[in-house]
């Protein structure tokens, strides 16, 4: 009772406590996910565990697979009867989920893949926290397709982004990476109170049996000035198109033509630049007119904003850049940020730099940054990047 505890504080009444984990999870139901299918997976287990008691009530399926490959494949089957569908893993599970992907991007169905990076390779340590699979996802799979990957660096990010990442899936039918790690995807961290009335459902073109019946001529893959097509689901009355992971034509049937095969890889492409305008920008912080800069991505984000505060206490003022959206590659802000720094640092939780090879193989300005890392299976302390 509060009368015995009168000096108890109630500042973070309006607070909760989540692991980022949790958050996806919260963030896949909140969008209207209702089917999921994944196979148990250190640290992303978390996820299934919490929409496994809660799906039932929401009229929702969560299904244990007998592995990655299947969980993805699942998933797009679900997706494409027209579910709001996901599934999550780790380093191994991903790498099992690299033929699904590209089925993704071939058959242009919508799916988001809950990523929670660990320390690798192999089975490596599967409780330990680690960012070295920016390039699995980015670069994976076989042949060339759209993805978009999004990296949240705060518990409430973790919940928007996931709401943002079944959106943009839908909008653009492709896959939506989100790219976490185990440090807050298992580890609780305390974040605001929702706000659900701040959430909108976008199928982008899904169409209902109405506007199905005014279109003379279906076809499912047609070619649009945004790469997308119109999307119709199986059973709807004179919807019928085939679906399948050969090159195929505007009505999805099998097609080798050259010419065909240019104009189907532009009209997938062309759906990254369509996305552009709703993709979620990085972000400045700290002193802006500061010369030092620094670049990271996801769980770094707690440790970069201490760091800044020990570095004005001594005089060192810096700016932060975090990175949202990992690809497509957001280009012109990061080439803004890199011009106005005289000296740059990247963190980042690997060996090999491999969000510093990134940006340098996308930005088309020079410049030299020095690499801060760390790959002890431990996360950034603020004193690692200060000091």
């Amino acid at each position: 009772p509060e009368e015995l505890h009168p000096l108890v504080e109630k500042k973070d009444s309006d607070r909760l406590l989540l692991s980022g984990n949790e958050a996806i999870a919260m963030g896949a139901l909140a969008a209207g996910c209702r089917y999921f299918a994944a196979y148990p997976i250190c640290p992303a287990t978390e996820i299934w565990h919490w929409l496994a008691l809660r799906f039932p009530e929401y009229n929702g399926l969560v299904v244990q697979t007998e592995d990655e490959l299947a969980a993805l494949n699942m998933a797009l089957g679900a997706s494409y009867a027209g579910a709001r569908a996901m599934t999550s893993t780790s380093g191994p599970g991903a790498s099992l989920m690299m033929e699904a992907f590209s089925l993704s991007g071939m058959a242009e169905i919508p799916v988001v893949v809950a990523h929670v990076q660990r320390a690798g390779p192999s089975t490596g340590m599967p409780t330990k926290t680690e960012q070295a699979d920016l390039n699995q996802w980015i670069y994976g799979s076989h042949g060339d397709f759209p993805r978009i990957v999004l990296s949240p660096g705060t518990i409430e990010e973790c919940f928007e982004f996931t709401v943002k990442a079944f959106n943009l899936a839908d909008r653009y039918q492709c896959p939506v990476i989100l790219l976490t790690e185990q440090d807050f995807g298992q580890n609780l961290r305390t974040m605001k109170k929702l706000n659900l009335a701040r959430i909108t459902v976008d199928r982008g073109k899904l169409l209902s049996q109405d506007k199905l019946e005014e279109i003379r001529d279906y076809r499912r893959y047609r070619f649009t000035p945004d790469g997308v097509s119109w999307r119709a689901l199986p059973g709807m009355k004179g919807g019928i198109h085939m679906v399948e992971s050969n090159e195929h034509d505007e009505h999805g049937y099998r097609d080798e033509d050259p010419e065909n095969r240019i104009r189907m890889m532009q009209k997938r492409m062309k759906k990254l630049e369509s996305a552009a305008k709703d993709l979620i920008p990085p972000k400045v912080w700290g002193n802006k007119e500061s010369q030092i800069g620094i670049v990271s991505v996801g769980s770094t984000f707690g440790p970069i904003q201490e760091a800044l505060t020990q570095l004005k206490k001594t005089g060192n003022e810096a700016k932060f850049l975090q990175m949202r959206t990992l690809w497509p590659f957001p280009r012109k802000e990061v080439e803004k940020f890199l011009e106005s720094c005289k000296e740059i640092y990247v963190v980042e939780n690997n060996f090999s730099g491999q969000l510093s090879h990134l940006i340098r193989s996308q930005v088309q300005v020079p410049f030299k940054a020095q690499k801060i890392l760390k790959y002890s299976s431990q996360a950034f302390r603020p004193r690692d990047i200060s000091a």
